[in-house]
């Protein structure tokens, strides 16, 4: 997904409100989420990231931490784990 790669890189990130974006990040706290097909919302988030550099790097901190939870290597020992113990 080209959102967690760019959130991997260490970038402050804005989504729409799609159902999979809801259930998977939090407004604020990992991303930047406006409302789909919203351009004043669109413009709102930007104009936000723009001007506030500390909520930007913190967007951009707490996102790369988050998104790499779910690299490959750690998702493939979670499951070497899981498999571990169910056998």
């Amino acid at each position: 997904n080209v959102l967690f790669e760019a959130m991997l890189l260490g970038l402050a990130c804005i989504a729409t409100d799609i159902p999979a974006i809801n259930n998977l990040l939090e407004h604020k706290e990992h991303v930047w989420i406006v409302k789909a097909g919203s351009q004043s919302s669109l413009c709102e988030g930007i104009r936000q990231l723009y001007h506030s550099a500390p909520l930007r790097k913190d967007i951009a901190k707490k996102g790369q931490l988050y998104a790499g939870s779910f690299s490959i290597e750690k998702m493939s020992q979670a499951y070497e784990t899981l498999y571990q113990q169910a056998y």
